[in-house]
């Protein structure tokens, strides 16, 4: 949910292409090479807020998500990110036993105070703590870098992204496909790859690392001294088994501890 509203505010910083028709200024065209889309920001922006708001306060929304349970459950990459909740819930779990449920409720309280829209809120009191912090981690961590990873592997490594469209079609094409060269102005081409490597990929950094397998907690209580090595361990023996099973779409080399891009 947090999570959610800062990517929508980086993506759409990163969208300045002006509409089509209307030419890019100076400045834009020539040094943002990371501005692939034939929309406005504002557009950008406010397509997502529209979608987004739609959901929260649908009956679709609830901690965890429903879609883990729902019709689509057996589709190979809900499955998968299914398979990794149980793991955050659990370690969640652990951790708030030594946390007062005090602090636990105001925090509650508070993102909730903070999602209001238009005086709407999304009452996240009606289902368990546990449950609430856990799907946060797991939005921001597991879906969040599944999501990018797996766009990112289809869209930039197979070449089958396109963002613009300036050529009219000479032959039949579908997506799913190999973009067909004379489809793409090259500058498209080359704007939607940059587009893709600064803002889809995960870019860690060796100083200041953001990956999961770094993650190390300061916990003062001894029972939770090892609470980070445990959860990459859980998460590491579920994903030997998701690729076996041929479930996997994120390595945990590439899950993010949080939103960072």
């Amino acid at each position: 949910m947090i999570g959610s509203s800062a990517a929508v505010r980086m993506a759409a910083e990163a969208s300045t292409t002006a509409p089509r028709g209307v030419p890019a200024n100076f400045l834009t065209k020539k040094f943002e090479p990371w501005t692939p889309f034939p929309i406005s920001s504002h557009e950008f922006a406010r397509k997502n807020s529209e979608r987004t708001t739609g959901y929260y306060f649908s009956d679709e929304f609830a901690f965890p998500p429903k879609w883990l349970t729902g019709a689509n459950a057996e589709l190979p990459y809900i499955k998968s990110l299914g398979r990794l909740y149980p793991i955050i819930r659990e370690h969640t779990a652990k951790i708030l036993e030594y946390e007062d449920k005090a602090n636990i409720d105001g925090f509650i309280a508070a993102v909730d105070a903070n999602s209001r829209i238009d005086g709407k809120g999304l009452h996240l009191d009606r289902f368990d703590p546990i449950d609430v912090i856990a799907s946060l981690i797991f939005d921001a961590m597991i879906i969040h870098s599944t999501d990018h990873y797996f766009t990112y592997k289809v869209f930039t490594q197979t070449r089958y992204g396109i963002a613009t469209l300036r050529n009219p079609y000479t032959r039949k094409w579908s997506p799913g496909e190999r973009v067909p060269d004379d489809f793409l102005d090259p500058e498209d081409r080359i704007r939607y790859a940059s587009f893709s490597d600064i803002f889809v990929k995960f870019n860690d950094s060796f100083l200041f690392s953001n990956s999961l397998k770094t993650l190390k907690y300061r916990f003062r209580q001894p029972e939770l001294k090892h609470a980070g090595r445990d959860l990459i361990y859980a998460i590491l023996a579920e994903q030997d088994k998701m690729t076996t099973d041929g479930d996997i779409y994120c390595p945990i080399a590439k899950l993010s501890r949080s939103i960072c891009f």
